[in-house]
């Protein structure tokens, strides 16, 4: 996953030495934002998906502090971390700026290793932890109320299906964000899942094809659900029809060994499912217009 970054300072020099900082550490970027004061980055920030802001205090114009508060006035501060990169500040100071909701206080010099350490901490293991957790809960909740079968999470290290034929479906979406939920499972457990929802004779000609169907509806149905979720439901997402294949055993060990797949025992079998997300297709200001509800 790439990210969109905002640095806000009003020196040219401290802006290209975070920018380097981040390149030193590794940080993988989609979309860099400058900004040299907090006037400019607000007018950014409306109109472009910003992940994570550096901001520094002290800038003419409007300077961190008003940038803060009103980035907390129009709730921008609950869904955009900021960090706070300044050349000093007293312990009253940063405990303000943490009270408001800033995530981090960083003193000038830095290094690329804690630059590093807080985007991972902020956005990276955090963000995919939630978004699965919450892929987690609604592969579940379908699994029951669309299938009429029970699925527990478990290591995907403990599992291996014994089976040489599979199916691999995914749907991609866009709209606020980009991306796709995928699903990969013995074909035999699809089959088994179109024979609860469709009455499916297992024995029958066509049962393979009926579980295709069956599983590309599952997919699309968990996409709909975990997009809901996570991003509430007045948000537009187009979804693209579902992709299916047959898929074997090198193909569940690819998506196995992706830190964004979840392993789960659905009934006595197992599955996997999985999320790609690229946060970089919002524009707001093309968002409202086709969604004059959202505020963002």
């Amino acid at each position: 996953m790439s990210y969109n970054i905002l640095i806000v300072d009003d020196s040219r020099t401290t802006r290209k030495v975070i920018s380097k900082t981040l390149n030193l550490a590794g940080v993988p970027i989609n979309h860099l934002h400058e900004a040299e004061n907090g006037k400019v980055a607000l007018k950014i920030l409306e109109d472009n998906w910003v992940d994570l802001v550096f901001a520094d205090i002290n800038m003419p114009e409007m300077d961190g502090v008003e940038m803060i508060d009103r980035m907390v006035r129009d709730g921008l501060l609950k869904t955009i971390p900021v960090v706070i990169v300044s050349t000093g500040g007293s312990q009253i100071r940063i405990e303000e700026m943490r009270a408001k909701g800033v995530k981090a206080y960083v003193r000038k010099p830095f290094t690329p290793e804690l630059i590093k350490n807080l985007v991972e901490d902020i956005l990276g293991k955090k963000m995919l932890d939630e978004y699965k957790t919450t892929l987690s809960e609604v592969f579940r909740d379908v699994l029951m109320r669309y299938v009429f079968m029970f699925g527990e999470e478990c290591e995907k290290e403990s599992i291996m299906p014994d089976s040489l034929d599979y199916l691999h479906v995914h749907v991609a979406f866009n709209g606020y964000c980009e991306g796709c939920v995928g699903v990969i499972a013995p074909a035999q457990l699809c089959i088994e899942m179109s024979a609860n929802v469709i009455g499916t004779d297992m024995e029958d000609d066509n049962c393979v094809d009926d579980a295709k169907d069956t599983f590309e509806e599952l997919a699309n149905i968990i996409c709909g659900q975990f997009l809901t979720s996570a991003y509430g439901d007045e948000l537009i997402f187009s979804l693209s029809p579902p992709s299916i294949s047959e898929a074997d055993e090198l193909s569940w060990v690819e998506i196995s060994e992706n830190d964004d797949s979840l392993a789960f025992m659905v009934e006595d079998t197992p599955a996997l499912i999985y999320l790609e997300i690229e946060r970089e297709c919002i524009n707001v200001g093309w968002f409202e217009e086709r969604n004059p509800t959202f505020k963002c």
